[in-house]
C-alpha cells in the first residue's frame, strides 16, 4: 500500500497549525479573564446562602410592568450551585419562571439590609419599638414635574409620621442647621430658645410648608404672633 508522502505531511502541517491556533486562543482568552476580573472579586454562594434577586424585564414582565416597580425581590434560599455562575433558588409559586440564575442576576444578602428597628426606652419603662421614616433622598441636578411632586409627597409623609410617633423633638434637631430655599435667599433654620412645635404641614403647588411658632412664655402672653416662621422645601 502506497501512502502519499506529500499528502501526510499536510495532514500533519495541518494538525499542529490547529494545535497551536488553539493554544494560543486559549492563552488569549486567560489574559483577557485576568484584564476584565480585574477589581472584581469572585463570588460563590453555598446551598445555606440567602441571595437578593434582580429581575429582569424579559423575564418578569408582571413584576416590571412599571418603571417604579422595584428591580430586586428577596431574600430567597440557594436550594442548589448548578456551578460557580448558575444557581437555583427558593422562589414562591406566584413567579411562575425558572428558578435557575445567572450569577449576575444575584447579589449577597446581608442582615443588614433588612429595615433597620431602633429601640427607644420610653418613660413608663420598657423598650419602644419605632420604625424609622423613610426621607426621599434629593440629587443635584435638573428634575421633572413628576420627580418633584413625588419629592414632595415623600417629605410630607416621612414628617408625618416622625410626628404620628411623637418624635417631634427629633424633628426638630433634623431641621436644626438645615439651608433651605426661601425667596429672600438661602435661610438656615437655628434651634431657638423655647421649644419648636409644629403647627401645619400645608402642600400646595410651590412645595411643602412647614409652619412653626414658639411655646415660650413670650408666644403664649402673645397670640398673634404665634407663628414665628413659615419654611419652604
Amino acid at each position: 500500500m502506497q501512502v502519499n508522502q506529500s499528502g501526510a505531511d499536510r495532514a500533519e502541517f495541518v494538525k499542529s497549525m490547529h494545535q497551536q491556533v488553539q493554544k494560543t486562543l486559549e492563552t488569549k482568552a486567560e489574559k483577557n479573564r485576568v484584564k476584565l476580573n480585574r477589581g472584581r472579586k469572585e463570588v460563590i454562594f453555598q446551598p445555606v446562602n440567602w441571595v437578593w434577586l434582580h429581575m429582569r424585564p424579559k423575564r418578569f414582565p408582571a413584576e416590571r410592568k412599571s418603571k417604579l416597580a422595584p428591580r430586586g425581590d428577596g431574600p430567597f434560599r440557594v436550594l442548589e450551585k448548578i456551578n460557580d455562575n448558575a444557581y437555583k433558588l427558593e422562589l414562591p409559586g406566584e413567579f411562575k419562571v425558572s428558578p435557575t440564575f445567572n450569577i449576575s442576576d444575584l447579589a449577597p444578602y446581608l442582615e443588614d439590609d433588612e429595615e433597620v428597628l431602633r429601640t427607644e426606652p420610653s418613660q413608663g419603662g420598657g423598650d419602644v419599638v419605632v420604625t424609622q421614616a423613610e426621607v426621599p433622598q434629593v440629587h443635584k441636578g435638573p428634575t421633572t414635574r413628576s420627580g418633584a411632586r413625588n419629592l414632595r409627597n415623600g417629605f410630607t409623609k416621612a414628617i408625618q409620621e416622625m410626628i404620628d410617633q411623637g418624635l417631634k423633638q427629633l424633628l426638630i434637631q433634623e431641621m436644626s442647621g438645615l439651608k433651605i430655599e426661601d425667596p429672600t435667599g438661602s435661610k438656615e433654620v437655628q434651634d431657638q430658645t423655647g421649644p419648636i412645635q409644629f403647627s401645619s404641614i400645608v402642600h400646595n403647588r410651590t412645595g411643602l410648608i412647614i409652619s412653626t411658632f414658639d411655646l415660650g412664655s413670650e408666644s403664649i402672653s402673645n397670640p398673634t404672633n404665634q407663628f414665628a416662621s413659615a419654611s419652604e422645601i
